[in-house]
């Protein structure tokens, strides 16, 4: 199977806006951009997609992210270049998309490409977010684990032994169960949070000045 197997990547799309080429291969979601250069450095890769199994979509919504295109644009971008692949190309229709494949590793990023139901529904999703509600389909989806980079933040400068505070949660409060643990711990100042509707950091403090002030960070989601 290895010996005959072959990817085929999209050739449309400028380089220099959100397609072909990752953000950069440093930080958290830098597991996005070492797929795109796996991917094309790979042996499967051909040149002639009519010996193609699987077809690789070239989109960086993370890239996007960075160039600062809002939720909205980023939709319309995703749906934009999807359906001209499929109006200009014949092999999407010939199996409503499940050989072909995406990656994306930012929660902005997955939501941006539910613009386009087929892509969701039909496609494989190489996806590493941080969230469990993206709509993840096991029969089909891969998870791709985050990279980050050792020494990539600097040491915390605070032993364990002076952190008081119990956790500091970082992110979205987007279930029933995170948004009532969080209430509760809060109440007993042994939580501090950054991130949706609720702001309880120390003043003056950064985000991670505050996260090396307490015992753990918490990324969540809890469903």
């Amino acid at each position: 199977m290895e010996r005959k197997f072959k990817v085929y990547i999209y050739k449309d799309g400028d380089p220099k806006t959100f397609y072909q080429t990752p953000r950069k291969l440093t930080g958290k979601y830098s597991s996005e951009g070492y797929f795109f250069q796996n991917i094309r450095e790979s042996k499967f890769v051909t040149e002639d997609p009519n010996e193609a199994h699987l077809f690789f979509i070239p989109i960086s919504c993370h890239k996007m992210r960075g160039k600062g295109t809002s939720y909205e644009n980023m939709t319309i971008i995703v749906q934009n270049y999807v359906d001209s692949l499929i109006a200009k190309y014949p092999y999407w229709n010939r199996t409503m998309g499940a050989d072909h494949f995406f990656v994306t590793c930012h929660d902005v990023g997955v939501r941006a490409t539910e613009g386009h139901p087929f892509l969701v529904k039909n496609a494989i999703r190489v996806v590493c977010s941080p969230s469990y509600d993206v709509g993840y389909i096991p029969h089909k989806d891969v998870a791709l684990p985050q990279v980050l980079q050792p020494f990539a933040l600097p040491a915390g400068g605070n032993d364990i032994e002076n952190r008081t505070t119990l956790g500091f949660w970082a992110g979205h409060r987007n279930s029933k169960n995170s948004m009532s643990l969080t209430e509760i711990l809060i109440c007993t100042g042994q939580l501090w949070v950054s991130g949706q509707v609720i702001e309880t950091l120390k003043s003056g403090l950064s985000w991670h000045d505050s996260g090396k002030m307490t015992l753990n960070w918490i990324f969540p989601t809890i469903g």
